[in-house]
């Protein structure tokens, strides 16, 4: 129980108190620059790859794990860095913490030089910074070497699962398109409003893909036939929305985010005309504005609307084949009565 409430404080302190971390800035050494020599051979289809944890105050009495896909490679402190090669083809890097997979990174392409990613543990995110600053880093830095043994990275899934965790993917794009149902199709929107957890990204899934990532202040707009739909988020534990959908009909769907025991979780809350989360948004849902917002008792927020970005690369295409294989697993689950699905009640 007293590690169990170790783990809620330190990831409590990580999502809010974040916008008061200290980070290390540093300004490029060009003695550094000058003196940097390769540390090992790198063939033509490989790319070397230096992965720097930040001095940042917050988390850093905390290690983290360093994965390679499937594997952890390395731990890292705050202040220390570690450098592996990588092969030419989709590659995802990611931190673990407790289990649990945070900043993301693809480098889906060989690089011709040396690739600097700083990881900083409150913001959640993977920087690629350039190389003359990269070099200025490592030389203030520890090296840290790589595990002996790699282990299984308890991250990778939950990388697959949620792409809107990855730094450098851009999955999404502003849409002022008008979308509106007919006799043959419903419209859902799915709507993200301010919350303490901007540094927390998810996508949100039907059965053949990702439909959207949301940031705070966003919404999107699909049309989709009439007939029963799933929709699915992912945290600590998988939530299944269902929704019969009708012609003509507009369905407003509200992406939560909230703290679980160890992990933030999410949920898809159905908004209707008796809800308060309803009334707090009139302005989103109900009407198709191409500069949507959100009033409150002491602030307006605009919101964005978004849709995902076509045509969707291979490197996206192939975490979502992955993702796809956890999102079949729900849906039998849903259809043998083993998992239980939210309904669309209006």
């Amino acid at each position: 129980m007293k590690n169990l409430l170790l783990i809620i404080v330190f990831i409590t302190s990580l999502l809010f108190s974040g916008c008061t971390m200290k980070q290390d800035n540093l300004e490029v050494n060009y003695n550094a620059v000058k003196n940097y020599r390769l540390p090992v051979e790198v063939t033509d289809n490989e790319t070397l790859v230096y992965v720097i944890r930040d001095k940042a105050f917050t988390g850093s009495a905390w290690s983290v794990w360093i994965g390679l896909n499937d594997k952890i490679i390395a731990s890292l402190d705050a202040g220390e860095y570690t450098y592996f090669k990588v092969k030419d083809g989709i590659n995802t890097i990611n931190t673990v913490l407790m289990k649990h997979g945070r900043n993301y990174f693809a480098l889906d392409k060989k690089r011709d030089k040396p690739v600097f990613i700083k990881c900083n543990i409150a913001t959640g995110k993977f920087e690629e910074i350039a190389s003359d600053l990269g070099m200025t880093y490592i030389s203030k830095y520890k090296e840290v070497k790589l595990l002996p043994k790699p282990k299984p990275n308890d991250g990778y899934d939950n990388g697959n699962i949620n792409l809107a965790m990855y730094s450098n993917l851009n999955m999404m794009i502003e849409n002022n398109e008008s979308i509106k149902p007919d006799q043959n199709h419903g419209v859902l929107t799915f709507i993200r409003s301010s919350d303490r957890f901007k540094v927390l990204n998810y996508s949100i899934w039907d059965d053949n893909g990702i439909v959207c990532n949301l940031d705070t202040d966003s919404f999107c707009k699909i049309r989709v036939p009439k007939g029963k739909h799933f929709y699915y988020v992912f945290s600590e534990r998988s939530y299944v929305l269902e929704v019969d959908v009708e012609s003509n009909e507009n369905y407003n769907v509200k992406l939560d985010i909230g703290m679980g025991w160890a992990a933030a979780y999410t949920k898809l809350t159905p908004l209707n005309e008796n809800t308060k989360l309803y009334r707090n948004i009139t302005e989103v849902i109900g009407r198709d504005l191409v500069s949507s917002r959100e009033i409150t008792k002491t602030k307006v927020i605009n919101f964005k609307q978004l849709r995902l970005r076509e045509p969707i690369d291979d490197g996206v295409k192939f975490r979502i084949s992955k993702g796809l294989k956890m999102i079949n697993k729900t849906k039998q689950a849903v259809l043998s009565g083993t998992k239980e699905t939210k309904k669309f009640v209006e």
